[in-house]
């Protein structure tokens, strides 16, 4: 459960404490060759500085020398370290490293592979990161290997890879491969302090937390105790946490920022979580508020295009020519004002905001104004905050039609966004466009993101004791019905849910819509490679096997794995494969795909049925011999409407039946009261007319005759109501190509019959000709 538009933060502090008992400091300090004093003898060769396989010399007939990889120059192809292993003697393998003078436990890698080519970049995939207490790395640790999925990155520049703190320290590191490049760079980081830890970590707090809109901002400070930290999310009623944002080796004291694109979809707990190598603590927060940024006109104290303050594009700006001015919003009517969000421009007189402030009012001259404490927004460069807005929204909640951002008599108004934020609102509107598809509904969002939305269900078309409520997470704008039962009307609407308490949107119900609800019968319904519990695949005979080499089985559990390169055999003698279903159920159609490279074995396959223990000898067939000509999914109609428990393929030919997979479609038998089953339909051209008839169905009262002239995409209806078994269509037009379908209404639902075109020819009306 980790929706995709999630983005994390990481945001790694330099700020180092004064002073403390114990702490995560210098976690990121970079290991240097130059920190190396010994000589030490490697492959023949006295190196001071780098040691490893291959000659030192630029040049080298096989590649660059393995100087270049820490020489801090990243210039791609001509400043790279490639070496062929077998240079050195077959699967010698090679490396390049260094030593320092103390041992180090690392935290950090950094690498640059050479980009100017994936043929080139695609060398470094497998290379191995090592660390060891000795130069001939006797006792290598292979501490991170640039895996096989990382061929786009290799191509994107420097990379780095944090690696979880240990107390195991090494004094020699280096690149090792069978197949040594193309890398331009390598970097160690890692400290030489002791990282043990006899206790988990205090348990850090939020020094800032809003949920705004959609976006999750927060801010904490770092603990002496901890390495890494984590701010998570729990929904309601459930009991995983989910990772929002993830930061690691933060010194103690840093302040630590961050913003999460999250849409939030109703009430959950969130908490600060702290580690370090003894355990970790975490700290929740004992209540969330959730914002809205008001909406209304923008005014201001002097002219100039204040609106892109608003529009929501931090690129754009405005910034007042004196200072001490104002800019702010007709909110139309009072409300209520709890805090501010803000960008600074990038560029502009925006560095020093600390005694700005936020006021309201009634009226646009902005008397008897009410006005915040001054906002604590400063930075100490001309440049914006990395991480986006600065939230300032602890502030008492102010009330006013108008309100409006003040700078500090000494500076400009410079700012390239604001939000005004309220907790007091309800959603903007209901969700619109409510398109209802089979059981499927789709719909289009209002405006605020903030939100989540609810499918209400019931039966009775303006409410009633039996509604059903399913609440769905983040932005989403569609839902499939998998729970209805046939045979029963539901009217929907789809409603939008704010954050608060979950109040529903007061409005009308956005769609009234019902339909007759067929299941797919035996998947479960989160898996389509499962069967649904209380089912069981079966056939006759043992399971077949092709050779012991091959291994490939004829099992009927094959049917229903959701894979295609799997299938079932209906073998000489006549096997069969199906399914028990545990339960009766009417199947009104069913799918299958047969066996790619065999479709010819497919044809003749029919689907029959039984409720009788001895299944296989007493079936009867419920559906006519299929033809296959592709490899594709097949789907026809059954010919009953009897309830069954045991379903299943059959051939009688004398050669073997290949299907990949079987899907069965309809309805539990005990849900069948009042269930439409539309009659089967013909249609033929009868002179200038066309004469549709029907036989069979059921629980049908009447009969509406539609007609389609583009192949079954518009209907039109040509008859209401129609109680017998024919209708004859006078209005046909023999220079056209119809389409036909009767619609059987229940006393509380419909079904379809097949479309139909009819057979035979049109013929123009009769004519009399008077000869004179």
């Amino acid at each position: 459960m980790k929706p995709s538009y999630l983005r994390t933060f990481a945001v790694f502090s330099t700020v180092l404490a004064a002073s403390c008992t114990w702490a995560y400091t210098g976690l990121q300090t970079k290991l240097s060759s130059t920190d190396f004093a010994e000589t030490v003898e490697v492959d023949s060769k006295t190196c001071i500085n780098v040691i490893g396989t291959g000659d030192a010399k630029l040049g080298y007939e096989w590649g660059w020398s393995k100087d270049v990889v820490y020489d801090g120059k990243v210039h791609m192809s001509n400043n790279a370290w490639f070496e062929p292993s077998y240079v050195n003697g077959e699967n010698s393998g090679a490396w390049a490293g260094f030593g320092t003078k103390a041992g180090a436990s690392v935290t950090k890698i950094r690498y640059y592979a050479r980009n100017d080519g994936t043929e080139y970049a695609a060398r470094a995939i497998g290379l191995q990161f090592q660390g060891a207490t000795n130069a001939g790395f006797s006792d290598a640790v292979t501490l991170y290997t640039i895996p096989s999925t990382s061929l786009d990155d290799l191509t994107n520049g420097w990379q780095e890879v944090y690696l979880a703190p240990s107390t195991a320290k090494y004094t020699f590191f280096r690149i090792f491969g069978d197949y040594g490049g193309n890398l331009c760079e390598a970097e160690f980081y890692g400290t030489t302090e002791d990282l043990s830890a006899s206790s988990a970590p205090s348990a850090p707090a939020f020094t800032q937390f809003a949920l705004i809109n959609g976006k999750l901002t927060y801010a904490f400070t770092a603990q002496a105790d901890a390495y890494a930290y984590r701010v998570e999310r729990r929904y309601a009623g459930e009991s995983e946490w989910e990772a929002l944002a993830s930061h690691i080796y933060i010194d103690e004291g840093a302040s630590v920022a961050g913003m999460v694109d999250c849409y939030l979809p109703g009430p959950a707990d969130y908490r600060l979580v702290a580690v370090n190598l003894a355990d970790e603590t975490a700290s929740a927060l004992e209540s969330v508020a959730y914002y809205k940024p008001l909406k209304g006109a923008a005014i201001q104290s002097e002219e100039g295009d204040v609106g892109s303050v608003f529009d929501g594009d931090i690129a754009t700006g405005y910034q007042s020519s004196e200072d001490g001015q104002w800019l702010g919003l007709n909110l139309g009517a009072a409300k209520s004002v709890c805090g501010v969000r803000l960008m600074p421009k990038s560029s502009g007189d925006n560095w020093y905001n600390e005694y700005d402030k936020v006021g309201t009012a009634d009226n646009p001259s902005f008397t008897n104004e009410i006005t915040s404490d001054s906002l604590n927004a400063s930075w100490e460069t001309q440049d914006a905050p990395v991480y986006g807005f600065v939230t300032n929204y602890s502030f008492a909640a102010m009330t006013g039609s108008y309100v409006r951002y003040i700078a500090n008599e000494y500076r400009k108004c410079s700012l390239a966004e604001i939000e005004f934020l309220t907790d007091e609102w309800t959603p903007d509107a209901a969700p619109g466009n409510l398109v209802i598809s089979g059981a499927t509904l789709t719909w289009d969002l209002p405006e605020v993101a903030c939100m989540s939305s609810r499918v209400v269900r019931t039966t009775a078309q303006y409410g009633g004791s039996d509604v059903q409520t399913f609440d769905l997470r983040g932005d989403a704008t569609s839902w499939t019905d998998t729970t209805a039962k046939a045979g029963i009307t539901y009217y929907y609407t789809v409603q939008s849910v704010n954050n608060v308490g979950g109040v529903e949107y007061a409005g009308p119900a956005s769609a009234q819509v019902s339909y007759r609800f067929l299941m797919q019968i035996e998947r479960d319904e989160n898996d389509q490679s499962q069967l649904r519990s209380g089912m069981t695949a079966i056939q006759s005979g043992k399971d077949y096997i092709w050779n012991s080499d091959e291994e490939r089985f004829t099992s009927s559990a094959n049917l229903f794995d959701g894979s295609m390169s799997s299938c079932a055999d209906l073998s000489d003698g006549g096997c069969k494969v199906g399914i028990d279903l545990g339960d009766e159920y009417v199947i009104t159609s069913f799918k299958f795909f047969p066996r790619g490279g065999y479709l010819e074995r497919a044809n003749g396959i029919i689907l029959a049925a039984s409720n009788n223990g001895d299944y296989f000898n007493n079936a009867t067939a419920i559906s006519g011999s299929c033809a296959v000509t592709e490899e594709q999914w097949y789907s026809f109609d059954t010919s009953s409407s009897a309830p069954w428990r045991y379903v299943f393929l059959q051939k009688d030919s004398d050669f073997y039946g290949n299907v990949a997979e079987l899907q069965l479609f309809g309805y539990l038998a005990s849900d069948a009261a009042g269930v439409v089953v539309a009659p089967t339909a013909a249609a033929a051209w009868s002179g200038s007319r066309v004469s549709v008839s029907w036989e069979g169905g059921s629980n049908a009262v009447s009969c509406d005759v539609e007609r389609s002239e583009d192949g079954g995409t518009a209907w039109t209806t040509l008859a209401s109501g129609v109680t017998g078994t024919q209708w004859i269509d006078a209005t046909a037009n023999f220079r056209k190509s119809y389409v036909y379908r009767l619609k059987a209404n229940g006393t509380a639902n419909y079904a379809y019959s097949s479309v139909v075109a009819p057979s035979g020819v049109g013929a123009p009306r009769g004519m009399i000709l008077i000869i004179k």
